[in-house]
């Protein structure tokens, strides 16, 4: 059974697009990721699974990330705070409210999954930004993801007949920019 339509476009061509919550995702944490996001909290299962880090091990964040550099070779590290109130909102730089916010973790990236994703390259100040950049991403995606914001969109001629659909879009606007709908 369709629930009702989040939002509805027309096209140029007379078709209407109508857009839904799409509930088939799976986590962009299974995906081929360049971070690794190891997080920990008492009520939610957060970021990766198979990260590799007990936290039971550390008696700060600061002692974390001091092993996430030194032990398991790492290029980017970056914390991960969650702010949870009638939602969960994500980032790597802190919330202001310290009653519903703080950090989790971290999301970090080696050297060795440097090496799977761009080859060998010279890391740079430069290209640590980027690196930066993308871990930032995955952390946007994952909110995304969190928050049930993934969309699929059905597609309707002017007769009513169905002439295509396609899922997974995280956030509405990336159906609108793949199917070229302006506001």
């Amino acid at each position: 059974m369709m629930c009702d339509a989040v939002e509805e476009c027309a096209l140029d061509n007379g078709s209407v697009v109508k857009i839904y919550y799409d509930d088939a995702v799976e986590s962009p944490r299974e995906w081929d990721n360049l971070g690794i996001m190891a997080c920990f909290h008492n009520r939610y299962m957060i970021g990766d699974k198979d990260h590799g880090i007990n936290g039971d091990d550390f008696e700060s964040w600061d002692e974390m990330e001091e092993y996430i550099w030194n032990e398991l070779d790492a290029v980017v590290v970056l914390p991960v705070h969650l702010y949870n109130h009638s939602g969960l909102a994500f980032n790597t730089t802190g919330f202001s409210c310290p009653w519903d916010s703080g950090q989790i973790g971290f999301i970090f990236t080696t050297k060795r999954k440097i090496k799977e994703f761009y080859g060998d390259v010279e890391i740079t100040d430069e290209f640590k930004e980027k690196l930066e950049n993308h871990l930032r991403s995955e952390i946007e995606v994952y909110e995304q993801y969190a928050n049930g914001q993934i969309y699929y969109y059905v597609i309707y001629d002017k007769d009513g007949e169905l002439t295509d659909s396609c899922g997974g879009f995280y956030g509405i606007d990336t159906i609108k920019e793949e199917l070229g709908i302006k506001e």
